[in-house]
C-alpha cells in the first residue's frame, strides 16, 4: 500500500490520502479493458503522478495488431490539441522574456489580415479561442489527406505557408463576433502562433520547442518531425473507425499527418512516460528538478480562466464556472477540485492530460483509435479521490440511468410496440406504427430525470413520462399509448 500525503487545500485543515494501488488497479483496469473492448479500441497507456513522480503507469491492448505488438507506456503516439498547451507555454516564455506582448496585434508579426474594424485580434485572443473566428477547417483539410477513406472535403489548396494565409485572408465575412464575445475552437490560431513563435524567436517552430520545452524536460524521445516517430521502435500505427461491409466500424491503418500546417496545434509526438514530466512541471510552477521554464505566476496565467463558457466547455458537466485558459481548459469544481486539463484528437492519436490543482494529482491518457475511452480518466480521478465514478460523474450517472430506461417495450396485449435506444449519447423513442424514431430530450438538467419530451413538427412539445413500479419495472407513457418494457436490446 502506498501512503500520499497531500498539502492541506486550507489552512485549517490537513488532508491526507491513502492511495492503495492494487484496490486501483482492480477498481480502474477492468473498466478500461470493458470500454475498450465495446469501443473496439486497439491500444492506449495512462499514467497517474503525483508531486515529482509517475504513481502508476499501464499499457492496454495493442500498438500494431497486425504484429501483435503491446501498447506500453513508452509508446510514442500523436497528441493532436495537448500541443496546444506547449505552443502557449512556447509564446509565454517569449513575453517572459520581453520579445512580445501577448496583446499585441498579431498583424505585427505574420501576413494575418482579416479582423473587424477598430477591433484587432491579438496574440491573446488567438491562445483563448476568443478572436470571433470560427474553425475555417484548417486541420480538417491536412488530416482529410491522410484519412484511409475519401472524406469528401473539397481540394483547396493548402499545403504551403502562402496557401495558409491566403485560405484564412478570404475569411473576412466569417466574422461575426468582436474579439472577447464568443469562444470558437480555432485550431488555425494556434498554428498562426507557432509562425509568431517562428517570427520572434528566429527558430522554427519544432526547433524552438525542442529546445526550451523538450530538452529541460528529459523528454528525449518526443517531438514533432516525422523522424521521431518513424525512427523510434516502439511507436504506435495510428488507426481510424472505417466501416466494414457489415457498416461496423473497424480500426483500419491510417496515416500520421506530419504537415507543418499543423504542427503547433497538434503535431507533438511522446508517450506518457514522457509526457508525465510534463505534467510534473506545470504542477510545480514551472520547475522540473532544478530546471526553472517560466516562473510560476506567468505559468498560473496559463490555467485561469480567460474565457468563461459553459456551454463549448469539456468540462461543462463539472461546475458552473468553467473555460478555457491558454491552451487549457479548466473547472472550479471537479469533484470539489480544480481541474486543468486538455484533450486532443489527431489521426490514431486521442488524448487527454491533466491536472487537479490542490493536490497536485496529474494524469496523461492515450489511445490509438477513436472511442479512446476518454471518461474511464475522470473514473481514475474519481478513484485517486476515494469515490465511486457511477455515482459521481455525469457520464456513468446518466448512462447507467439509460441503460435502465432502455430496451422493448409494448402496449395492452402487445397491440403497439416500441424501443427506447441510446444513439450517441441521445435517449431515442422508435415507435412500430407508425415507423418513425424520435429524440427524446430532457425536461430538466437531472442526469436521472424520468421526464422527457419530443418535439412535434408543430412545435409542440409532447411529454414521454418514465416511472418505476413497485417492482422495479419500468413504464412510460406517450400522447395516448402506456408502454411497460418486457425485455433488453
Amino acid at each position: 500500500m502506498e501512503i500520499l500525503h497531500f498539502k492541506p487545500i486550507k489552512k485549517s485543515m490537513k488532508e491526507t490520502i491513502m492511495l492503495d494501488i492494487d484496490t486501483f488497479k482492480r477498481n480502474f483496469e477492468p473498466r478500461v479493458s470493458s470500454t475498450m473492448t465495446k469501443n473496439n479500441v486497439p491500444g492506449m497507456a495512462i499514467a497517474i503522478v503525483h508531486n515529482d513522480r509517475v504513481v502508476y503507469s499501464r499499457g492496454f491492448g495493442s500498438r500494431n495488431l497486425k504484429k501483435f505488438l503491446p501498447y506500453t507506456p513508452d509508446t510514442l503516439n500523436g497528441f493532436g490539441s495537448c500541443t496546444k498547451s506547449f505552443t502557449s507555454l512556447a509564446i509565454m516564455q517569449l513575453y517572459d522574456q520581453g520579445k512580445l506582448d501577448l496583446h499585441d496585434p498579431i498583424s505585427k508579426y505574420i501576413p494575418f489580415k482579416i479582423a473587424l474594424k477598430d477591433h484587432p485580434i491579438t496574440i491573446h485572443h488567438l491562445m483563448s479561442h476568443t478572436s470571433g473566428i470560427p474553425s475555417l477547417g484548417a486541420a480538417e483539410l491536412i488530416i482529410g489527406l491522410n484519412f484511409p477513406i475519401d472524406l469528401g472535403f473539397p481540394p483547396i489548396p493548402f499545403s504551403s505557408w502562402e496557401d495558409f494565409y491566403t485560405h484564412f485572408n478570404q475569411a473576412q465575412e466569417e466574422i461575426l463576433f468582436k474579439p472577447e464575445e464568443h469562444f470558437f475552437y480555432f485550431n488555425g490560431g494556434y498554428t498562426a502562433l507557432g509562425q509568431i513563435i517562428n517570427k520572434v524567436s528566429g527558430m522554427k517552430y519544432e526547433e524552438y520547442v525542442r529546445k526550451n520545452i523538450l530538452d529541460p524536460l528529459d523528454m528525449n524521445r518526443s517531438g514533432i518531425l516525422e523522424p521521431h516517430f518513424t525512427e523510434d521502435d516502439n511507436i504506435s500505427i495510428p488507426y481510424e473507425m472505417v466501416p466494414d461491409k457489415n457498416g461496423k466500424p473497424k480500426p483500419t491503418p491510417a496515416e500520421f499527418p506530419f504537415n507543418q500546417l499543423i504542427f503547433a496545434a497538434g503535431g507533438l509526438i511522446s508517450s506518457v512516460n514522457e509526457m508525465a514530466n510534463y505534467i510534473i512541471m506545470m504542477m510545480n510552477g514551472g520547475k522540473f528538478g532544478e530546471k526553472l521554464l517560466l516562473d510560476a505566476d506567468k505559468i498560473n496565467e496559463l490555467h485561469k480562466m480567460h474565457h468563461i463558457d459553459r456551454i463549448h466547455s469539456v468540462l461543462s458537466a463539472f461546475g458552473k464556472k468553467c473555460g478555457y485558459g491558454y491552451g487549457w481548459s479548466v473547472s472550479d469544481n471537479f469533484l470539489g477540485k480544480t481541474l486543468i486539463l486538455h484533450g486532443g484528437g489527431i489521426t490514431g492519436g486521442y488524448s487527454l492530460i491533466g491536472f487537479i490543482k490542490e493536490l497536485k494529482i496529474g494524469f496523461v491518457a492515450i489511445g490509438n483509435a477513436e472511442g479512446f475511452p476518454v471518461h474511464e480518466v475522470y473514473a481514475a480521478l474519481a478513484l485517486l479521490l476515494g469515490k465511486d465514478p457511477d455515482k459521481e460523474i455525469p457520464f456513468f450517472i446518466r448512462n447507467i440511468h439509460y441503460n435502465k430506461l432502455c430496451g422493448e417495450y409494448m402496449g395492452y396485449k402487445g397491440i403497439t410496440k416500441g424501443k427506447i435506444v441510446n444513439k450517441l449519447g441521445v435517449l431515442h423513442l422508435n415507435t412500430q406504427f407508425p415507423p418513425t424514431s424520435y429524440p427524446l430530450f430532457p425536461s430538466s438538467d437531472d442526469h436521472e430525470t424520468l421526464e422527457y419530451y419530443i418535439l412535434t413538427l408543430s412545435g409542440v412539445k409532447m411529454p414521454v413520462i418514465f416511472s418505476l413500479d413497485k417492482d422495479n419495472k419500468v413504464h412510460f407513457t406517450f400522447e395516448r399509448n402506456s408502454f411497460h418494457k418486457v425485455g433488453e436490446l
